[in-house]
Order: structure tokens, then C-alpha cells, then sequence
């Protein structure tokens, strides 16, 4: 049975390898079209000929969906590895939950400020806007760190086993969505600050928020693997 698994193993690491460029790939694409829709959408530029109300939102719903396929597959990959697995993870394998608990809770929190931010711009209110995007960005930043720290701080490496190739794959991807969503999100932050945006045109704004609140989403199903629904050995 060693055998068996050890061959899958092997078979299956260079794959994961390639598909851990694909969230960073999607994270600038992703970036790119929120700073080509915000730069165009301002209170002073006309809407460009022939383009219909509604074209920024659904370039981000695409880019959801593209980011949605691509966890998906991670999380097929996890669960098929871990099914034929004899343990797992595997033995002397400990994550704690106090800092994935802070994270959450974090997450939440930036969630709650976005949707603040977007409530303001609707109103035309550019000092809340300003001040909710700021709080956004403060505790998207505390989350970053803290995922990038989860990466770093465990003690096995991504080769040491299939658990911490997979453990630091969708801890990775979920990081690479919250610093996409950080980057946009101080575009827009910045140019609703000045008046870009107002009751009747804030599409780049809503994109963004909902691509935050996707982010956190991801956050949240890759907790929800990698602690709820794994056992974690205390040797």
C-alpha cells in the first residue's frame, strides 16, 4: 500500500507545482482590468461609445468564476490525494487554530468595512469612503500578513509530504486574493477619495467589493479544509 501511494505522489507533485502559478495569474488579470475600468469610469470621462452599462461588472464576475475553477481544482486534487492517504494528515502534522480563528475573524471584519466604502460612494460621501477604504486595506494588510505567516511558520515544507504541498497551495492562492483585492482596492479607494464615483457611476467600486468578498470566501473554504475537516496529530 506504501508503494501504491508513494507512485501517486509522485505522479501528481509536478502537477500541483504548475497549477501554483495560476492564482497569481489570475490575481493580475484580475488587477489589470480593475485599473483599466477605474481609469475609464471617472465623473469626467465620458462613457467610450458602443460600451454598455455593466460591462465592468461582468469582466469581474468572469474573473470570479475563473478564480472559482481553479480553487475548485485544488480542493479536488486535496480531497482525491487525501482519500487514497493511509494518514492524514500525516503523522507528527500539527496546525493550531488560534491564528486561522484571528484570520477569520479579520476577514470579516474587512468584509463589513468594503461594504461600508461602497455604501458611502453610493451617497457621495468621499470622507467615509475614504475612511472605510482605509479600514479595509488595514485589516486586508493584518490578513495577508498573517496567512503569509501561517506559510512560513509551520514546520514542514511543501516537499516534505503531499499535506504540506497541498497545504501551502491553497494557502497561497487564497493570500494571492487578498493582495489582488488589496491593490484594487487602493485604486478605487483612491479615486472615490477625489470624486470618480458618485450615485450613478460606481461600477469599478461595486467590481471591486465583490471581488473582496470573494477573497474572504476562498478564505473561508480553505479554513474550512485545512482545519475543520482535518484532524491534526498532537506528536
Amino acid at each position: 500500500m506504501a508503494f501504491v501511494h508513494q507512485s501517486r505522489w509522485s505522479t501528481f507533485r509536478p502537477a500541483i507545482g504548475s497549477s501554483s502559478l495560476l492564482p497569481i495569474a489570475l490575481a493580475v488579470t484580475s488587477l489589470s482590468a480593475c485599473v483599466r475600468s477605474t481609469t475609464m469610469s471617472g465623473a469626467d470621462a465620458p462613457m467610450p461609445a458602443g460600451r454598455p452599462h455593466g460591462t465592468t461588472l461582468l469582466g469581474m464576475k468572469l474573473v470570479i468564476v475563473a478564480d472559482a475553477m481553479v480553487l475548485a481544482t485544488l480542493l479536488v486534487a486535496y480531497f482525491t490525494i487525501k482519500s487514497g492517504a493511509p494518514d492524514w494528515p500525516p503523522k507528527g502534522v500539527f496546525v493550531g487554530t488560534y491564528l486561522p480563528t484571528v484570520v477569520t475573524i479579520t476577514a470579516a471584519m474587512s468584509s463589513s468595512a468594503v461594504t461600508w466604502m461602497l455604501f458611502a460612494v453610493r451617497r457621495n460621501d468621499q470622507r467615509n469612503a475614504l475612511a472605510a477604504a482605509l479600514l479595509a486595506l488595514v485589516l486586508g494588510a493584518a490578513v495577508a500578513n498573517a496567512q503569509w505567516y501561517a506559510i512560513t511558520s509551520v514546520k514542514f515544507g511543501a516537499n516534505a509530504h503531499a499535506y504540506g504541498t497541498l497545504y501551502k497551495v491553497l494557502l497561497g492562492f487564497s493570500l494571492a486574493q487578498v493582495i489582488a483585492g488589496i491593490v484594487m482596492l487602493i485604486v478605487v479607494g483612491a479615486q472615490a477619495f477625489v470624486g470618480h464615483y458618485g450615485s450613478d457611476d460606481h461600477e469599478p467600486a461595486t467590481a471591486v467589493v465583490w471581488f473582496w468578498h470573494f477573497a474572504n470566501v476562498v478564505w473561508f473554504v480553505v479554513v474550512s479544509v485545512l482545519y475543520l475537516l482535518s484532524s491534526h496529530a498532537t506528536k
